[in-house]
């Protein structure tokens, strides 16, 4: 089967992340062959062409310029007639908006797939256009975010494909010398206790909950913690408000005398390295993840996982591999930090790190989910 999968390409993450790992969906016996029509060259486009995996950028597009999108509408058709596909996906509001509509128009026997990956409110703009075009299904990957769809698209069916993850950490015969490396190249000690958050510079994440939590127990003389500990956020500021919010981190953790605990680490190729060098993931979200990626990778890693109970963190996370606070209660999360600081943290560690690879692979097996994913797009297209 081909696809074409339509999305804008500038930024780099979670969504960014599943089409890369789409384009080897044959490695995992699938049979799906990927091709991407991009609005944006960047990171993406540059992992795409490294992968020999097919992709043309349509053109740059603006909603302040309509031209572009005329531009990008025109580019993309001239592709439709050189080249066949099977379906089409749309990754989210942004390219539905763009491309939906005219993609229905030109072949209406090709059907139309909107991936949604984030919580829709139902009332933003780009979802009340993407509403004018209904899909001929929704893909979600969770049942949480299954579950908002209807926000936009009201009579449309959903399936869920929970989002596929690989395992990509190295093996276990090479972990205590990843984990040295890593950790004398970032200044912690060795025998240090280090949790890490790994993510877009977006305050869902609870970056700022989980400063002012540390600080707190910094601050309590009665916490003992096991050993010294750290906090390792990875991620990069990507627009303005993004810069704008991690400036407000850095004065933070300089407000609450954390600089000597927290390291603030930039975007990262190394992610799987960074999450085997670590003991704890810890994202105190304030608003639902969709699904979480990164919770999935790190309990691949054997790292048990402290997020909030709601949205795919709480479909994730059990009381076998991790420890779920209550949302808004800041009291749930010191609770939480102590335990994975405090004196029994190694003992609570190893119990929890146990079942932790079992249930990533449970939920987001590539194999598993592919063959989820291919079953779905065969049935649209003999309807």
């Amino acid at each position: 089967m081909k696809i074409l999968h339509l999305t804008a390409g500038a930024m780099f993450g979670g969504v960014e992340s599943l089409a890369i790992l789409l384009a080897r969906a044959k490695d995992y016996g699938a049979d799906i062959e990927s091709h991407y029509a991009l609005c944006f060259e960047g990171e993406l486009s540059k992992r795409l062409t490294q992968l020999s995996a097919p992709w043309r950028c349509v053109g740059e597009v603006r909603w302040s310029r309509p031209w572009t999108i005329f531009k990008a509408r025109s580019s993309l058709r001239k592709w439709l007639l050189e080249e066949h596909f099977d379906a089409f996906i749309c990754h989210s509001s942004w390219p539905h908006a763009i491309f939906g509509a005219a993609l229905k128009r030109w072949r209406p026997d090709v059907p139309l797939f909107f991936w949604i990956h984030d919580t829709p409110s139902g009332t933003h703009w780009l979802e009340k256009l993407s509403r004018r075009t209904p899909p001929t299904s929704v893909i979600a990957g969770s049942d949480y975010i299954g579950s908002q769809a209807h926000r936009i698209f009201p009579n449309t069916p959903v399936k869920v494909v929970h989002t596929p993850v690989e395992d990509r950490h190295i093996v276990d015969g090479l972990r205590p010398e990843t984990r040295n490396r890593i950790r004398a190249s970032l200044n912690t000690p060795p025998d240090a206790q280090v949790l890490v958050l790994i993510g877009r510079m977006d305050p869902l994440k609870g970056h700022m909950n989980l400063l002012e939590s540390l600080g707190r127990l910094k601050a309590d003389p009665t916490f003992q913690s096991a050993a010294p500990w750290n906090l390792w956020i990875v991620g990069e500021p990507q627009r303005d408000s993004e810069r704008d919010y991690y400036k407000k981190l850095k004065l933070k953790t300089e407000e609450l005398n954390l600089n000597s605990h927290v390291r603030f680490l930039g975007f990262r190729n190394d992610i799987s390295e960074i999450l085997c060098a670590a003991d704890w993931y810890s994202q105190p979200n304030i608003e639902p993840e969709a699904f979480g990626i990164t919770f999935i990778e790190a309990l691949y890693a054997g790292l048990p996982v402290i997020t909030t109970r709601m949205g795919g963190g709480q479909e994730i996370v059990g009381e076998d591999c991790g420890i779920l606070v209550q949302p808004g209660d800041p009291a749930s999360l010191n609770e939480a930090l102590k335990d994975s600081l405090g004196p029994g943290s190694s003992a609570l560690r190893e119990k929890l790190s146990t079942s932790a690879p079992s249930r990533a692979k449970f939920l987001c097996d590539p194999v598993q989910q592919f063959k989820k994913l291919e079953s779905i797009l065969r049935g649209s297209m003999a309807s």
